[in-house]
This record gives structure tokens, C-alpha cells and sequence, in this order.
């Protein structure tokens, strides 16, 4: 999402959070919604930090954990187009405060656009 830091955007995005949270994190949905995504594809180059990324999904992961029931629903957050090791100690600071009992739920996901990948590209080279 290209300016997704800009303005207040991040503060919409909990807002809108905060709505997912209550209504696909009630107990009563515990059998349909399985994860809850906090963003998807925050670009971290540009307007975008990443560092204020990463800090969105610590603050994003506890304003929704707060509003779920249902305390086995995942937590997932794009990997905001940076390598899995951007992410360490994601883990230990999601779960840390963790008083509930229930185990580390977050999630990253990683979207790998095949078509873009040097491997791809000499494949379809040689087809055509």
C-alpha cells in the first residue's frame, strides 16, 4: 500500500481493526474465521517505513488480541515485501504480554509473485 503511512491512515487501519477484532473475533465465529490479516502488502520503500511497519503490527497484534474471544484465532502480518528476518523478535513481542494463556498467534505471510522471479522470466523466455 503505497502511502499507507501518510496522514492518518495507520489510525484508520485500527479502526477498522477494531471492527474485524469484535465482530470476526467473536466465539461465534471461532468454527468459520480462522485469522484475522492486519494489512495487506504495506510496501516498505518510499513513503513507507519500515520500522514504523513493524511497530504497526506489535501495536496492531494487542488491539486486536484485546477485542477477540475467540483466543485461538491467528494474527497474521504481511511480511511487507522484506526478507523473514526483518521480522524476528515479531514472536517474543507478541507473546510476552501474552496473559491469557493461549499460545504465540502471529503470522507472517509472504506473497511470492513467481512471475517477477529471474527463474520465471528465462523460463518464459524460452517457451515463446
Amino acid at each position: 500500500m503505497v502511502d499507507w503511512q501518510k496522514g492518518d491512515n495507520i489510525q484508520k487501519t485500527f479502526e477498522v481493526l477494531k471492527v474485524m477484532g469484535k465482530k470476526y473475533g467473536a466465539q461465534e465465529y471461532a468454527d468459520v474465521v480462522h485469522a484475522i490479516q492486519l494489512i495487506n502488502e504495506p510496501i516498505s520503500w518510499g513513503n513507507n517505513k519500515f520500522d514504523v511497519t513493524y511497530q504497526f503490527a506489535i501495536d496492531a497484534y494487542w488491539k486486536v488480541e484485546e477485542l477477540t474471544a475467540n483466543k485461538g484465532m491467528q494474527i497474521i502480518m504481511h511480511d511487507a515485501f522484506t526478507p523473514l528476518t526483518s521480522w524476528a523478535g515479531l514472536p517474543e513481542r507478541t507473546s510476552s504480554r501474552n496473559t491469557n494463556g493461549s499460545t504465540n498467534k502471529v503470522g507472517i505471510d509472504a506473497h511470492l509473485y513467481q512471475v517477477c522471479m529471474p527463474t520465471f522470466l528465462s523460463t518464459i523466455s524460452i517457451l515463446t
